[in-house]
This record gives C-alpha cells, structure tokens and sequence, in this order.
C-alpha cells in the first residue's frame, strides 16, 4: 500500500481514494454542501431574473411559509425539549455565526405564532 493513499470499499467493491491531502484541498475549496433546514438559507441558489419576474398568487406564499413555519416549530419541539434557546437557535434551527441574531428572532416569532 502507497503511503497518503487509502481504501476502503464502496457497495462491497474495493475503491482506491485519491491522497488525503488532495480530498482536504477539495473540501477547503469548495466549502460545505450542507444546507440549513430554514428557507432563507444563505446557500441556497439565488433565483434566476425570470423566475424573479413572475409573480406568485399572495394565498400560496402565505400557505408555504405557515407549512415551513409549522414544520420548524415541530422540529423545535420534537428535538428541543429540555435545551436552552441558544441551543434551540444553533442546534436545532442551525443559526450559527454571524446568523445567530436571525435564529433568535426566528425562534422569538414561533413561539408568538405557535403559542410556546
């Protein structure tokens, strides 16, 4: 076996991954793919000018923030219970950094909507 070079099996085939310092190099430069489970996700991909453009009927907005809205306030509740409300913002909404003050602002407008 090469030094800087290892293998592992992939679908019970063996597979030959490229040195670690090149798969690091990778990870560095193209940051991480994991998006947060809120809508106004920095990474997620802007909207092109034409989707801009199109206008989209006020009800269904309204009924797709209330669905997301309902499905963070479950998630609070389902993996939140017994955390302080900074792990609530970090943990569970995935606010963190610089976006930390929009989680506790988020969290603050559940728990209005939501009763908790």
């Amino acid at each position: 076996m090469k030094l800087d070079q290892s293998h592992c099996l992939l679908d019970d085939q063996p597979l030959k991954l490229p040195p670690y310092r090149e798969m690091k190099a990778a990870t560095v430069r193209y940051g991480s793919t994991i998006f947060q489970p809120y809508t106004d996700n920095a990474n997620k991909p802007e909207k092109s000018a034409e989707n801009a453009l199109k206008p989209a009927p006020e009800a269904v907005c309204d009924e797709n923030f209330l669905d997301g809205d309902r499905v963070l306030w479950r998630l609070i509740q389902r993996f939140g219970e017994g955390k302080s409300d900074s792990a609530l913002v970090t943990e569970v909404l995935g606010f963190t950094g610089k976006r930390y003050s929009e989680g506790v602002v988020l969290l603050e407008r559940l728990r209005k909507q939501f009763g908790g």
